[in-house]
C-alpha cells in the first residue's frame, strides 16, 4: 500500500470558520485532534482557514509540519474562495485536497481541475438538505446545490456519515463507487464517564441561534417540574430562553463556552443528557454524550434516531413535549436504566465511531487513492 510520507495534504475550511472560530467555541482540541494524527503520516499538511493574520498565533497547538494558510484579505468569504486557488505555490505541492464541509467545496473543485489533484470532499451533513430544512434564504439553497454538483462530479472520494449515505447516492447516482460511509470521529480516551456529584438534572449542548435544536421544546417538556437545567451554547435567542425558563419555573444555566477537555465533567455533574433536536447531519455533542455513558432523552428524528436504539442505548420519542417529558421522568426515576442505556451507547461509539478508527480508515483511503 502507497506510503503518504512523501504526500501533501491540503484541508479547506467552510465558510466563517477558522482556528478561531473553532477556539471561541471551545472546539478547538477536537478539530484539530484527527490532522495532528494525519500529520504523522504525511509529509505536510496545509490548513486554508477563512479566519485572518490571528489564525497563526494557533500555530503553537499543531504538530510542526501542520501549516495555516489564513484569509489575509478583508472580502466576504463568497469572495474570498474562488481566490484560494492562487496560492498556487502551495496547491501545486500538494498532492489529496480534502473539504471540511459542503459549503467551501468550489475552491478546492477549481484547484482540482486547475493543478489535476486527488479531491476528497468531506462533509458531516448533506448541505442542500440542510438548506432545505432550515429554510434557507433562495441564494443560500442556490450555493449549495452549485457546491455540491459541481465538488461531487470532479472528486475522487466523497465522505458522509453512514446515516446520509443512501440519501445522497440517491440524489447523485453518479457518485455509487466514490462514496464512503465515514462517521465524525469521537476522542473515546477524552470522552469518558465521570463519576461526580450531580449538579444539575438534565444537560444539553447546542447553539441558542437554529430552531432545529429545538430549546423551546426541552423548556416546555420541563415545565413545571423544578429541574436544573444546564444549557451551554451561544446563540441570540439566549436571553429568550432565560425568560422562558423563568416563565417556566425552570432553574436555568446558561455556559456559553466551555472547552472540549471540560465537557466530560459537565456530563458527570449531570443526571441525564436531553437531546430534543429536529434534525441533525452527524451530531458531535449526542456522540460525546453516548460516549461518556449519559443516560439520553432524545427525538426520534433525521441523524438521530440511527444513532440511538431505543431502549437500549437511549429512549426516543416523537417530539411532542409530552412524550419528552414521560422519558425525562423514566431516567430520573431508574438509575439502573439509566446506567444500562449509558453502557450500550458507549459500546457504540467505541465500535463505531472512535478516534483510531477513523483515523486508520481515512488514511488507508488516502493510501489506496494512489495504488498502481
Amino acid at each position: 500500500m502507497e506510503n503518504l510520507k512523501d504526500k501533501n495534504l491540503a484541508l479547506f475550511l467552510n465558510y466563517y470558520s477558522g482556528l478561531q472560530v473553532w477556539d471561541k467555541f471551545g472546539m478547538l482540541s477536537r478539530e484539530i485532534s484527527l490532522y495532528n494524527r494525519l500529520a504523522e503520516k504525511f509529509k505536510t499538511v496545509y490548513i486554508f482557514s477563512y479566519g485572518g493574520v490571528g489564525e497563526s498565533e494557533y500555530g503553537k497547538y499543531l504538530k510542526g509540519n501542520v501549516i495555516i494558510i489564513p484569509k489575509r484579505i478583508r472580502i466576504p468569504d463568497v469572495l474570498y474562495e474562488p481566490l484560494i486557488p492562487l496560492h498556487a505555490d502551495i496547491i501545486r505541492g500538494c498532492d489529496i485536497l480534502k473539504t471540511n464541509q459542503n459549503s467551501g467545496t468550489i475552491a478546492p473543485s477549481i484547484a482540482k481541475l486547475i493543478y489535476r489533484k486527488k479531491l476528497v470532499v468531506r462533509s458531516g451533513y448533506i448541505g442542500s438538505e440542510f438548506a432545505r430544512l432550515n429554510k434557507l434564504p433562495l441564494y443560500a439553497k442556490l450555493y449549495f446545490f452549485l457546491a455540491e454538483n459541481i465538488s461531487y462530479r470532479f472528486c475522487d472520494k466523497a465522505f458522509i456519515p453512514k446515516s446520509d449515505f443512501d440519501t445522497l447516492k440517491s440524489k447523485y447516482p453518479f457518485l455509487k463507487d466514490r462514496l464512503v460511509g465515514m462517521n465524525n470521529f469521537i476522542d473515546t480516551d477524552l470522552f469518558i464517564k465521570k463519576e461526580l456529584p450531580k449538579k444539575y438534572d438534565i444537560i444539553y449542548i447546542a447553539r441558542f441561534d437554529a430552531k432545529q435544536k429545538n430549546h423551546q421544546g426541552l423548556l416546555e417538556a420541563v415545565a413545571g417540574l423544578g429541574l436544573k437545567v444546564l444549557l451551554i451554547g451561544r446563540g441570540s435567542d439566549k436571553e429568550k430562553m432565560i425568560g422562558e425558563a423563568e416563565r417556566k419555573n425552570t432553574k436555568l444555566e446558561i455556559i456559553e463556552r466551555v472547552s472540549n477537555e471540560e465537557i466530560p465533567n459537565y456530563y458527570g455533574s449531570s443526571k441525564i443528557c436531553v437531546f430534543p433536536s429536529l434534525f441533525e447531519g452527524n451530531p458531535k455533542a449526542l456522540l460525546e454524550a453516548m460516549s461518556c455513558e449519559m443516560p439520553i432523552v432524545a427525538c426520534e428524528m433525521p441523524g438521530i434516531g440511527n444513532l440511538i436504539e431505543n431502549g437500549k442505548s437511549g429512549l426516543l420519542s416523537e417530539p411532542k413535549d409530552d412524550l419528552i417529558r414521560k422519558n425525562i421522568l423514566k431516567l430520573l426515576d431508574d438509575q439502573e436504566l439509566g446506567k444500562e442505556l449509558g453502557g450500550n451507547a458507549r459500546k457504540f461509539i467505541l465500535e463505531n465511531y472512535s478516534l483510531d478508527n477513523i483515523f486508520t480508515k481515512e488514511t488507508d483511503i488516502y493510501k489506496n487513492l494512489f495504488r498502481k
